[in-house]
């Protein structure tokens, strides 16, 4: 049997395809109160990137990759990469395996960049971990 209870698929979602498109989905969610939930493939135990009712922001299109070879912060100095927020796990080790770096990411390929369990997760942590900068998006731009 099936029941429909328990489903929490978003009742709308936005494809995301650049920084307009999250600011437009903001400021709609605020507007109009709606809850929000962004995801980048979806994929999350807890159900967080998905929600009866809810506006999801897509962002698995928003893709990108480059290599910055003397990144400087007050926290950190020498190569980082900047992943673009819809890079799956698998691409982004892709791409690093053929510029000579490697990374932390989760084993599953449906997994994003920032998340996902391996068994290098008690030595190393997760992606996220490893973060040195965000560039985040606010509904004002």
């Amino acid at each position: 049997m099936h029941s429909t209870n328990w489903v929490t698929t978003p009742t709308t979602q936005s494809n995301v395809s650049s920084a307009d498109d999250i600011v437009a989905g903001l400021q709609f969610a605020k507007q109009h109160n709606v809850r929000l939930v962004v995801n980048n493939t979806g994929h999350d135990y807890a159900g967080s990137s998905t929600d009866k009712g809810a506006l999801a922001l897509w962002t698995h299109n928003l893709q990108g990759h480059e290599v910055i070879q003397n990144y400087e912060s007050s926290n950190y100095t020498g190569p980082a990469v900047k992943l673009a927020a819809g890079t799956q796990g698998y691409q982004a080790m892709e791409y690093m395996r053929a510029v000579g770096y490697r990374m932390v990411g989760g084993e599953c390929p449906t997994v994003g960049i920032a998340g996902g369990h391996t068994l290098l997760n008690s030595k190393h942590g997760m992606a996220a971990d490893s973060l040195i900068e965000w560039e985040v998006v606010t509904p004002q731009g």
